[in-house]
């Protein structure tokens, strides 16, 4: 077991996880805070924060890993599996079971950007390219990129620069699968 704490309330989560020999955390499988708030009537709250969790594509709320309809607007939650069989239906779609990937940095005339390439069993590959000039680009990034794959969720992977990004990525972990979709010529 491993000690996380809540970045929302601060508690003092124990969850299964894996650490260094000298105590540093790698890795951890907590879904959700299991701290309690209480008010001055005595009621008692438990802390919304979750370490993982499913975005509803209605409204963006972060819901549990398993939960079938949003606790929000009460959408129903597409299975991903279900997800996964709808996108090999497609036709303009590339599905990858991933076994790997590899992050790479560069810079041009639009600034700095991250490449992550995806691989799969078979060595097919399928990449994209995140820019990380402006804070909006940084903030999408952390959103799309950095929350989905940290393998310690909740504990902020710091960061100035792609390179410092490259320097830990041992703690970001490749999706189970990707889904590509063909736009021109690229996937």
């Amino acid at each position: 077991p491993v000690q996380v704490f809540c970045p929302a309330c601060g508690f003092a989560n124990t969850f299964w996880g894996k650490t260094t020999a000298d105590g540093t955390l790698i890795e951890h499988f907590g879904r959700r805070c299991q701290g309690w708030f209480e008010d001055d009537d005595g009621h008692r709250e438990q802390c919304d924060f979750r370490f993982r969790f499913k975005n509803c594509p209605q409204c963006n709320a972060e819901n549990d890993i398993a939960a079938r309809r949003c606790r929000e607007c009460d959408t129903v939650l597409v299975d991903p599996d279900d997800m996964l069989k709808a996108a090999l239906r497609l036709k303009d779609a590339l599905v990858l079971r991933c076994s790997g990937m590899s992050l790479q940095h560069g810079h041009d005339e639009k600034g700095e950007w991250l490449k992550i390439t995806y691989y799969d069993e078979d060595g097919a590959d399928v990449s994209e390219r995140f820019r990380l000039q402006t804070p909006a680009q940084r903030t999408a990034f952390e959103q799309l990129f950095i929350r989905p794959h940290t393998r310690t969720p909740g504990i902020p992977l710091r960061w100035i620069t792609a390179a410092d990004i490259l320097a830990q990525q041992a703690l970001l972990r490749h999706p189970d699968f990707v889904v590509a979709r063909m736009k021109g010529q690229y996937w």
